[in-house]
């Protein structure tokens, strides 16, 4: 075993530092001070060591890699492993200045260390290349965020985390049965190894067909597709929001990245391929027709993002049904874009509502636009993306995905080639649909009035102005001004103490922007870390 290379796991080691350092401070010196001493402490270690951890992932980018792999070949470095570490690291201090301040968040120590620890999972996950090691480290991250969403210990967090949990456990079975047929099947764990032992399993192998299978339902859990994405309307409903941003992006990278993985090799065999292309397709389908059903349902805000979870995991698919490195690269970019957009929304949705007091609901954005111009855009973006507006990343994101779908067609077994047609179609429609569901988001954010900033409306709610005929308070009307006056100095200071958070949305927001007006290079980029795989 050659440990020269031991300069490539920097970033993990980064971040494996800070977790200790932000546990033992907290438990030592910190141990009897309140909350508003021991938060800032934790938030400063963490994200400085994952900070550290996105920069040196970015100088593995720079620097020689003779071979790019560490431990006889699990673990490799890639230009395209090391920038979705880089995304990973990035995406989990976004999440920790979210919870900034937040009252829902207990146990502050833990819960920091909890999101470094579930950073952690993700970067190795997208980063081996044995099959054992890559179960490990997607458990490592579901039970980080199985504790996230309960950590608050409320009776609906509990709740949300048990069905989670219970619904994880029943998917980490699947996944891992699955794994263990394929082992028995081609007796390897290292997939870099694993092409040319399916050359040696007589096709059609039912072994091969039942491991592939219960693999895609292992992680179609984790991608939120259908029909294995029942816990997502409830988990992202009663988690706190800085732990759904979390599920919702970056911790997504890790299971697309794996699913790409094992598949990457059966490509060079028709007959094994059209087992996975047939299922997935399946998920596709039902991801877009489930997802838009259930959304166009919503009044809440995170459960509305919860289905457009569901549907943009249909997306992804269809690009991974694709059947080639090609659509394969599509749907890590659309994914990308995806991650950036719904962080954003979900950052809104903190800052806009929830920490003015507001409920997470359409009627919770009221008036957005004026009481803060800076949010509504963002929001105004994001919501665009993922609508797949053009000139807009998502825009660019559908049409490689639906170009590549249909591209890769003559690649499929004769039997197949109709299936990306139908399912190009069904996308169309889905993404036609849910420009209502997307308009409603928009239309209370920038249009509708915000009836609690106006006390004559507020009170004539009640039944009577706030201002009797003689121009004197009402008594009632006087109170109803006075709460409504309270909470706009509530939100005016909301607004200016939330400059981390602001400036986070921002740097989302042009990272986004990048996406948008460079898509055909960081596609290209893509695609040539997929052909080193």
């Amino acid at each position: 075993m050659d440990f020269t290379l031991l300069h490539l796991m920097a970033p993990e080691l980064a971040a494996l530092v800070a977790l200790l350092v932000c546990l033992g401070y907290d438990y030592g010196a910190l141990r009897h001070e309140p909350a508003f001493v021991r938060e800032p402490a934790a938030l400063r270690i963490c994200c400085s060591g994952l900070l550290t951890a996105v920069i040196a992932s970015l100088i593995l980018l720079r620097v020689d890699r003779p071979d790019g792999t560490l431990f006889d070949g699990q673990i490799v470095a890639t230009t395209y492993t090391l920038s979705l570490k880089a995304l990973v690291y990035g995406g989990a201090i976004i999440c920790l200045i979210f919870s900034r301040g937040a009252p829902r968040i207990q146990h502050i120590s833990e819960y920091h260390a909890l999101v470094v620890l579930a950073a952690i999972g993700v970067a190795v996950a997208v980063s081996t290349r044995n099959l054992l090691l890559i179960f490990l480290a997607l458990e490592l991250t579901a039970l980080c965020q199985y504790s996230l969403v309960g950590l608050d210990r409320t009776r609906s967090g509990v709740e949300a985390a048990f069905k989670y949990f219970t619904f994880g456990a029943t998917a980490g079975a699947f996944f891992l049965f699955g794994l263990s047929y394929l082992y028995g099947a081609v007796n390897l764990l290292s997939l870099s190894q694993m092409s040319p032992a399916l050359a040696s399993v007589p096709l059609p192998s039912s072994l091969l067909t039942v491991a592939y299978l219960f693999v895609l339902a292992g992680l179609g859990f984790k991608l939120a597709s259908a029909p294995f994405h029942y816990w997502v309307p409830e988990t992202y409903r009663h988690a706190p929001t800085p732990v759904v941003a979390w599920i919702a992006g970056p911790s997504k990278l890790a299971a697309l990245a794996v699913l790409i993985q094992i598949l990457l090799p059966t490509l060079e065999y028709p007959l094994l391929k059209a087992d996975w292309i047939a299922a997935l397709s399946c998920m596709a389908a039902l991801s877009l027709v489930l997802g838009t059903v259930g959304a166009l349902r919503q009044v809440e805000l995170k459960r509305l993002l919860a289905y457009s979870a569901v549907v943009h995991a249909g997306y992804t698919l269809i690009g991974v049904a694709g059947g080639t490195r090609e659509s394969f690269a599509t749907a890590v970019f659309y994914s990308i874009v995806y991650v950036l957009a719904t962080m954003v929304a979900f950052g809104v949705v903190l800052l806009a509502c929830e920490r003015q007091g507001r409920p997470a609901t359409l009627d919770g954005l009221r008036g957005l636009a004026t009481r803060s111009p800076l949010l509504a855009a963002l929001l105004l973006g994001a919501v665009a993306t993922l609508a797949g507006i053009p000139p807009l990343p998502g825009f660019f994101g559908k049409y490689f995905l639906f170009a590549s779908a249909i591209g890769g067609a003559t690649a499929l077994p004769p039997a197949w080639t109709w299936l990306p047609y139908v399912l190009v179609a069904l996308a169309l429609a889905a993404s036609a649909v849910s420009l209502y569901y997307y308009f409603l988001i928009l239309k209370a954010a920038l249009v509708t009035e915000d009836r609690a900033a106006l006390p004559n409306a507020a009170a004539e709610v009640h039944g009577h102005d706030a201002f009797a005929d003689d121009g004197h308070p009402d008594e009632r009307g006087g109170t109803t001004a006075i709460r409504s006056a309270l909470c706009l100095a509530r939100q005016d200071y909301e607004t200016k103490r939330a400059l981390p958070e602001l400036l986070a949305l921002w740097v989302l927001a042009l990272l986004l922007a990048f996406t948008g007006l460079l898509p055909a290079p960081l596609l290209d980029l893509i695609s040539q870390g997929l052909n080193e795989m």
